[in-house]
């Protein structure tokens, strides 16, 4: 029989050991109604595991404006209003209160770190880079953060085109950090703004040899890099490395299949790493997607299969936005 645990104490609230979230939500949820009595302490615990169950976003909110109403405990309310915010802006909506609500967990206290990250992240989806550097430098000035700052400045010295100084952040974080992958990776993206494709490939590689748990992101970024350099069997190499972490990975699979297609002049060896993408997706609308399904497309329509390449064609335009219908419509236009 599976190890049960209670959740933070309570004696009531128990889930099998390494339980998923969305089980810890659930059985909080009918605590919440069976025992009134620990309501505060309930509702503390279900605010923090429903802000990382996407399906449960809005009975965060719900949960966090309930405890704000009733508690008085500063580490409470700092905890509630961070996890709103983390989840209004998860999902795109009411960002100017996310922002309001993590700069006033601010005025409380400066230990969250997502208070920092977060709104960085909302001011570059503005592009106001003065506001975003502001708390970037913010959080390199606080006491055991200035290792993530240090990188999240870089990431927005990277955004504004300031590659210098962001590749001068990356290093000194990555002199601090003891797990300097993301920063390595940041130079990366730094040398491919700049097209230096060899420096690109050696920080891919050392953001992949440093990380703490494999990342397939890096080992494509190392492939990509050695496909610019024109060296398809090394580049070959690092996607097939991405796809052993993420078997999925839509931009591997398709570059894989360029560059068979490329070396082999022929579509036989191209088209099932194509299919497999389509197979595996873990989003099959999603902008990864849309050069997959154009590629094949491509594909159907040089051999003549016209219900297939209607199909592709129609599932390229709702990569961009179409509903089905439209999408269906366009691409009978597009046969005639």
């Amino acid at each position: 029989m599976q190890g049960m645990i209670s959740i933070n104490g309570l004696p009531y609230a128990q889930v099998p050991m390494n339980a998923p979230w969305i089980e810890h939500v659930n059985v909080l949820e009918k605590a919440l109604h069976e025992h009134p009595e620990d309501e505060l302490k309930i509702l503390h615990l279900l605010v923090t595991y429903s802000s990382m169950v996407p399906d449960k976003y809005n009975l965060c909110i719900a949960a966090a404006d309930r405890l704000l109403e009733l508690t008085d405990n500063d580490d409470h309310r700092a905890d509630a209003m961070v996890s709103k915010a983390t989840v209004l802006i998860e999902q795109n909506t009411k960002l100017e209160e996310a922002e309001a609500l993590l700069i006033a967990v601010y005025s409380i206290s400066r230990e969250y770190q997502q208070v920092f990250e977060k709104l960085v992240e909302i001011y570059l989806e503005r592009k106001d880079f003065d506001n975003a550097l502001l708390w970037a430098d913010r959080m390199v000035a606080e006491e055991d953060m200035d290792h993530i700052g240090l990188g999240l400045k870089g990431t927005v010295l990277l955004e504004m085109g300031s590659l210098d100084e962001a590749i001068e952040s990356f290093e000194a974080a990555i002199k601090i950090q003891t797990y300097p992958a993301q920063d390595h990776f940041g130079i990366a993206k730094c040398q491919l703004e700049r097209k230096n494709y060899e420096g690109a490939r050696d920080a891919c590689i050392k953001a992949f040899e440093t990380c703490h748990y494999p990342e397939p992101l890096y080992a494509y970024g190392a492939g990509y890099a050695y496909q610019e350099l024109d060296d398809p069997y090394r580049a070959m190499k690092w996607y097939t490395k991405a796809l052993d972490i993420d078997p999925s990975f839509p931009d591997a699979l398709n570059n894989m299949a360029v560059i068979s297609l490329d070396l082999n002049n022929a579509w036989k060896e191209a088209v099932p790493y194509l299919l497999k993408a389509v197979e595996l997706a873990k989003e099959p609308l999603g902008p990864s997607m849309r050069v997959i399904y154009r590629n094949l497309w491509a594909y159907y329509t040089q051999i003549l299969d016209h219900e297939k390449a209607k199909h592709y064609s129609g599932l390229v335009l709702q990569c961009m936005g179409f509903d089905s219908d439209t999408a269906g419509f366009l691409s009978d236009l597009s046969e005639d």
